[in-house]
């Protein structure tokens, strides 16, 4: 018998709220198609001040809101593989009275979703998405099967930018990778830009 959700026991006057396991990763995941790719959209979201996210544990009847810090230093998202469709679990370390083993859901305000995904045309209703030229490159790049994210094609032209400057080498690290990546494109996760240099460290360059 599965658990009821705890959306009805919030004020009738507070803000409208998702889930984000039962809500938001499914409909990023199937507009992405990639649950990847969701996880790691939905991991800056959560980390992005800007957004307000809550937990409720079993048995309890109450909201705690919860730090940004919690998003970006304690917890991260893992893809659990279905036959069907991807899972997301919440995995973190012991976090005050929360500690892994409990069973919770975690929430985010329903406004703070639209406003990610207004700024994101990829992330919205295909109804109401704009439809960038780099959406339709993003969607015929494969590698090995698996569709290559907006997100990776616009690391990959700033790379090849930034290597017409002579400032991409081929050694770097992670951290290197990611200090000549954010001032051109801020909202992109360490995760995507490792990717992302990985593929251009493939492709053909002037010697």
């Amino acid at each position: 018998m599965s658990r009821k959700r705890k959306v009805g026991i919030l004020p009738k006057n507070g803000p409208a709220l998702l889930s984000i396991i039962e809500d938001v990763f499914p409909r990023w995941r199937d507009r992405l198609r990639s649950g990847r790719d969701a996880a790691d959209e939905l991991e800056e979201f959560l980390r992005s001040p800007e957004t307000r996210s809550a937990y409720v544990s079993a048995g309890e009847e109450t909201l705690t809101l919860l730090p940004v810090e919690f998003w970006q230093n304690t917890a991260r998202l893992e893809v659990v593989p279905d036959l069907v469709d991807d899972r997301v679990m919440v995995d973190f370390t012991p976090y005050v009275h929360l500690q892994p083993d409990d069973t919770a859901e975690f929430f985010v305000r329903a406004s703070d979703v639209e406003h990610w995904e207004l700024r994101h045309p990829e992330l919205a209703p295909p109804s109401t998405a704009a439809a960038p030229a780099v959406s339709e490159v993003a969607t015929q790049n494969v590698s090995r099967g698996r569709r290559q994210s907006v997100k990776e094609t616009r690391v990959l032209e700033a790379l090849r930018k930034l290597d017409s400057e002579c400032r991409v080498r081929d050694d770097m690290q992670p951290a290197e990778v990611e200090k000549i990546v954010k001032p051109h494109y801020r909202d992109v996760s360490r995760r995507v830009i490792a990717r992302a240099y990985k593929k251009f460290l493939k492709e053909p360059r002037a010697k």
